[in-house]
């Protein structure tokens, strides 16, 4: 997989959570079809996220975290997006 990819994966997968967070504690839509596809999306995307973020984190240590490396910010916005995730599992 090459570092724009990770990147460009890492970005979807972000912004897939951050829309499902915001959907539940800012917009609160209940569109069955929005429902469908966050019952059909989110296990995977959790595992998907995991996943990702272990690639991203060896990569960015192989490139010795490099600020100007994709890959370091695929770690990052995954890192993140794994603290939100997660973190939001336990304030509930």
């Amino acid at each position: 997989m090459k570092n724009k990819t990770l990147f460009i994966l890492s970005v979807t997968v972000f912004v897939y959570f951050s829309i499902l967070l915001l959907n539940s504690y800012v917009f609160k839509w209940e569109f069955s079809l929005l429902g469908v596809f966050q019952e059909l999306l989110t296990i995977p995307m959790l595992i998907f996220q995991v996943v990702l973020l272990i690639i991203a984190f060896k990569r960015s240590v192989k490139n010795k975290f490099a600020i100007k490396n994709l890959s370091f910010w695929s770690f990052v916005f995954m890192l993140i997006s794994c603290l939100a995730t997660f973190g939001s599992f336990i304030t509930q």
